[in-house]
Order: C-alpha cells, then sequence, then structure tokens
C-alpha cells in the first residue's frame, strides 16, 4: 500500500508540474519523495512566532502534539506564495470534520522587514506562523528547491507520511485526504 500511494503521489507531481517528458525531473521527484518518506521532522531552536508584527521564541515546539499535523515552509519573499498561504483556511476546515490536524507554517524570508511590510498584512489570523530568518530549516533539512516539495503530513512522532503541497493540486489533496483518514481510523 505504502509503494502505491508514492507510485501515485509522484504521479501527481509529475503530471502537475508537466513533467512527464522530462526523465531527468522525474527521477530528481522520486529520490526526493523516497528520501523523505518516513524521514523525523525536529522543530529547530532558532525559528520564532510571528505576531502582530513582532517576534516572540517558540515556548511549545508546535511539533510535539503528538497529533497528525501538516509542515509547510513558504518562501516570505514571494508574492504568490504569500497569497496561496490564504488557501490554507478553505483546506484545514474540510478536515475539520474528521481530524483535529494542525498546520505548522514556517515562512523563511532573506527580509524580515519587507515581509513584514509588505506581505504579513496579506495573511489571514488562521494559523500560527513560525519565522525561520537564520534559514536553519532549509540548511538542517536540505529542503527541495521545487516549492511544491516543502509541504509535508506528519504522523504523531512527526515521521513523514507524504510530501508535496495539497493546495496546488485536487490530486494530491485527496490522497492527503484519504492518507489523513486513514491515519485517524488506525489511531482512534
Amino acid at each position: 500500500m505504502l509503494k502505491y500511494e508514492i507510485v501515485i503521489l509522484i504521479t501527481f507531481l509529475l503530471f502537475g508540474c508537466r513533467l512527464n517528458s522530462d526523465n531527468q525531473k522525474k527521477k530528481e521527484i522520486e529520490k526526493v519523495v523516497e528520501t523523505w518518506h518516513g524521514k523525523q521532522i525536529i522543530f529547530p531552536d532558532s525559528i520564532f512566532i510571528l505576531e502582530k508584527e513582532i517576534l516572540y521564541p517558540v515556548e511549545v515546539n508546535p511539533l510535539n502534539s503528538g497529533k497528525l499535523k501538516l509542515l509547510t515552509l513558504v518562501s516570505g519573499d514571494c508574492m504568490s506564495c504569500i497569497e496561496n498561504l490564504n488557501k490554507w483556511s478553505h483546506f484545514l476546515d474540510s478536515l475539520r470534520s474528521f481530524s483535529d490536524i494542525k498546520l505548522v507554517v514556517i515562512i523563511i524570508t532573506s527580509d524580515l522587514d519587507r515581509f513584514i511590510k509588505d506581505f504579513y498584512p496579506l495573511i489571514n489570523d488562521d494559523f500560527t506562523l513560525y519565522i525561520d530568518v537564520a534559514f536553519n530549516f532549509l540548511i538542517t533539512y536540505q529542503m527541495p528547491e521545487d516549492l511544491t516539495l516543502r509541504t509535508f503530513l506528519l504522523d504523531k512522532t512527526n515521521k513523514v507520511l507524504l510530501i508535496g503541497n495539497p493546495i496546488y493540486r485536487n490530486e494530491i489533496k485527496r490522497l492527503y485526504i484519504n492518507k489523513i483518514i486513514e491515519y485517524e481510523k488506525k489511531n482512534i
């Protein structure tokens, strides 16, 4: 079943990115998915919470909830990435009837002042924003360059179950929903 899910995810990512004819890119995506599946993610100490334009140290690690969670890394220097962040509210609403899944959003930015001034006001208040100004998350985990591969479904021990952004492709969204339902049924 697990290999089937990985094959489906790879297929959707390739189709969504229109990379079917590019074998090199296909192999790169397959390698990323295989590398990340089952990998445990630990929240770095260098990340801060952004609340009302002020940075605060993280007192409670959001990954230590012991529950299923979504982790997404978003470029704070990319207008369309920030605008797409607001689409998460609708997706989370669709999950709430069968899961109390948490969304952990880590903003990676090279210019915090610009992000706070220009982009932060565009974001809905539906979730907590974590800021990685030192790029430690990217460096520690050697995140894929492809922004669509910087979203993870994590189990209660923070191991990666799925990789890929369900906001961009309906097929990946359905894969996430099915995996979340399956996981929640097993862990009642």
